[in-house]
């Protein structure tokens, strides 16, 4: 499952389903955003919300992992990962999108979270647009 938080025109929700379709996998994509595109692809679901109510948007009991979540809207991003950690398993991902020239000194990492290095590095040192902000599920809450 994928989970987009920041739709934008929808392109990138659509390129993800379309390959991992590519891929013949059976991926669900959900993006949300305020205002959501009025665009419908196969495989992707568009949601309207608001990462500040998270808690009421997505319904994540159903949805199979491993996750990959997108969080690409930069808004109350603690509480965006603080939500999606409780319910991610070991081995999903989630990602802060655009973190070089964000005020993230305030990201609150849960310890169940780390930086995946070889992704954040695959390019070269910090050479995406999610710099130490590719982050693995690696344990659980004791």
């Amino acid at each position: 499952s994928i989970l987009e938080i920041g739709s934008g025109e929808g392109a990138s929700a659509i390129w993800m389903a379309d390959t991992c379709k590519s891929y013949n996998l059976s991926t669900r994509v959900i993006s949300m955003d305020i205002e959501p595109p009025k665009i419908e692809h196969e495989g992707v679901t568009f949601l309207e919300g608001d990462s500040r109510e998270i808690n009421n948007k997505f319904d994540i009991k159903n949805l199979p992992h491993p996750w990959l979540i997108l969080e690409d809207a930069h808004i109350e991003v603690n509480k965006v990962i603080t939500y999606f950690e409780k319910h991610m398993q070991i081995g999903d991902y989630i990602i802060i999108e655009d973190s070089v020239g964000k005020k993230l000194s305030n990201l609150i990492v849960p310890n169940t979270l780390h930086v995946d290095a070889y992704y954040c590095d695959y390019f070269g040192i910090n050479a995406t647009s999610a710099m130490n902000t590719i982050l693995c599920k690696r344990e659980n809450r004791d």
